[in-house]
């Protein structure tokens, strides 16, 4: 079998860094090789964005941080759906740097920071995910057609 060459980078790292053994090992005798090594790397390319998390903890003023899972969290995007543009979209929300009017207002790019939808408060995300009278209209008939729809499905439970 053949090694490519993200593996090889992989190895030589693992190697500069004296786990050459149990990394090498693993590589050599996994069944995917590819996806261990993408993990590999991944693991060590990967934090937690603490700053999203303090602001989403301030934002909803919680109390019980400890409570959290953020790793379940962010795991959600994963399994609630398997559209990229989705998924995309929840990494966002998540790690909070989708530009509302609150922002673009502060970096001179818009005249106003009020809501697009209702224009009566400030666009924050919690706004307008949460606290918007127009988006809040849109959930609530979002969750009555799931409701009916689960109602007048045959085959639902």
């Amino acid at each position: 079998m053949a090694i490519s060459p993200a593996m090889k980078a992989l190895i030589l790292k693992s190697q500069s860094e004296n786990d050459q053994g149990i990394s090498v090992q693993k590589l050599i005798t996994a069944t995917k090789p590819i996806k261990l090594a993408y993990e590999m790397l991944i693991s060590k390319k990967s934090t937690c964005p603490k700053k999203s998390q303090e602001k989403w903890v301030r934002d909803f003023k919680l109390q019980a941080v400890e409570d959290l899972n953020w790793n379940v969290i962010y795991l959600l995007r994963r399994i609630c759906t398997i559209s990229t543009k989705l998924r995309n979209f929840q990494f966002k929300f998540f790690r909070r740097p989708i530009a509302t009017n609150s922002f673009l207002f502060k970096i001179w790019i818009l005249d106003t920071a009020l809501c697009c939808l209702c224009k009566t408060d400030e666009e924050t995300l919690i706004h307008l995910f949460f606290k918007c009278s127009v988006t809040n209209t849109f959930w609530e008939s979002a969750k009555d057609f799931s409701f009916q729809s689960m109602l007048y499905q045959p085959h639902a439970f």
